[in-house]
């Protein structure tokens, strides 16, 4: 009887939601019937996802940055699709606080974001970040098999402080959505051993199942070791800052970062003539004139040794620039590179998913008309000879076609599935076109 009701139930909700949501409904139903499986209003479940306690998230930068540090937030939502199980899961951030390496050496200083002068504290804005995490089921139902629930996730293309991460519904498949345990190597690392595919033990799909019923809520953010931050315009900053005339006004603390200038020493005074004759006049000694001739090779090869010394410093700071705006140009190219990358593989996904979820939402196109009236052709005659008999196959031929209705459904489901299907970003019409939007 207990089985009957839940069928009746189900029958009921999915008379209400079969326009718009069959699948789904259909999926829950057969969950729900199943025995002893209590399920949710919504399986799965959505929220936000923060580090723990509150605090912020450090991430490894380069020599000259060599930490950032900020609040890291994930926005999170978990359902089933056509019976399978989606999540998504989208990045925002702040930075908080920025270790800056000492130019003479002698470690790095930590700083407020909002306390760098305004060249750095701009160019940490546009910081990007990129997350690969794991997260935990809070309160997982009790089964033997099982006493820690994890899930792995990226947050999709790198995002910079303020923005949002652009990022795609992914389907999973049941036996590797869920996590119940990890290998010895990866017990040694603590929570981020969990980020190890090699060894770590997937739950049974009927498990994840049933945990999708039952409601899912994540908590303790665990960011990965594949999480980077992308530090090059806090450094393309500091450089730009430290040639510039900012250094010869002072920038207080700050000015750590950059190479201390040496002062220059004050021209001597060069003898006067007429200065001199009047000092005789006065009784006052004059400038030091005397004995000009003898000091004159001295000075003169003193003069050379300056000169060729200052032509050396100068080629010296002039190779160093030129070495420094290579490695520059190495570094951007490098890095644009890695964003067309990133692009490439963000839009090639997005619009596989896109597309799939087209396919699944809608089906294949349906012919524009269909037979609606047909007839039996009749049997020609049996020509077996004496003593044999024919087997009649019954052929029907189509006197009267008219439209089919299955058409407009499908045209209205099309209309609609760019728009269900791209639920985390606008729909995507090309691959190219979508890497030419992402490197703008």
């Amino acid at each position: 009887m207990q089985f009957v009701q839940r069928l009746i139930e189900c029958s009921n909700a999915l008379v209400t939601t079969v326009t718009s949501f069959f699948p789904t409904a259909l999926a829950v139903c057969f969950w729900a019937m199943a025995p002893g499986v209590q399920a949710a209003p919504n399986p799965g479940g959505s929220g936000t996802l923060r580090s723990s306690g509150l605090q912020d998230i450090c991430l490894k930068g380069t020599e000259v940055v060599p930490e950032v540090c900020g609040q890291v937030q994930v926005n999170w939502k978990l359902w089933a699709l056509m019976g399978e199980p989606i999540g998504d899961f989208v990045l925002g951030w702040k930075p908080g606080t920025i270790r800056i390496a000492s130019a003479e050496g002698g470690g790095s200083q930590l700083h407020q974001v909002d306390s760098l002068p305004a060249p750095l504290s701009k160019a940490a804005q546009n910081m990007e970040l990129y997350v690969e995490a794991v997260a935990f089921v809070e309160k997982p139902p009790a089964s033997p098999n099982y006493n820690t629930v994890a899930i792995t996730f990226n947050t999709g293309v790198a995002s910079k402080p303020g923005e949002t991460s652009m990022n795609v519904p992914g389907g999973y498949d049941w036996d590797k959505f869920l996590h119940g345990g990890m290998s010895s190597e990866g017990i040694a690392l603590g929570a981020v051993g969990w980020c190890s595919e090699k060894g770590r033990r997937d739950l049974s799909a009927k498990d994840a199942k049933a945990i999708m019923l039952a409601g899912v809520k994540l908590q303790g953010l665990q960011l990965c070791p594949k999480s980077t931050v992308d530090v090059s315009p806090m450094e393309n900053a500091i450089a730009k800052v430290c040639e510039s005339a900012l250094i010869e006004a002072g920038l207080g603390p700050s000015s750590h970062f950059c190479p201390k200038k040496e002062a220059q020493k004050p021209e001597p005074k060069k003898a006067n003539a007429i200065d001199d004759a009047f000092a005789r006049l006065e009784g006052r000694r004059p400038a030091e004139t005397a004995n000009t001739d003898k000091a004159k090779p001295f000075d003169s090869m003193s003069s050379k040794f300056e000169a060729a010394e200052a032509e050396r410093k100068a080629r010296e700071v002039d190779k160093a620039r030129a070495l420094a705006a290579q490695r520059d140009r190495e570094a951007e190219a490098e890095r644009q590179a890695l964003r067309r990358e990133a692009a490439q593989n963000f839009c090639t996904t997005a619009k596989d998913a896109q597309d799939s979820c087209a396919a699944k939402t809608c089906g294949s196109k349906p012919s524009a008309t269909m037979c609606l009236r047909s007839v039996q052709d009749p049997y020609p005659p049996c020509k077996a000879g004496p003593g044999f008999s024919c087997l009649q196959i019954p052929h029907y031929s189509c006197v009267e076609q008219g439209p089919n209705p299955k058409l407009p459904e499908w045209e209205s489901c099309s209309a609609g599935v760019d728009r269900s299907c791209a639920a985390a970003g606008k729909p995507i019409a090309s691959v190219d076109a979508c890497v030419a939007e992402r490197l703008k």
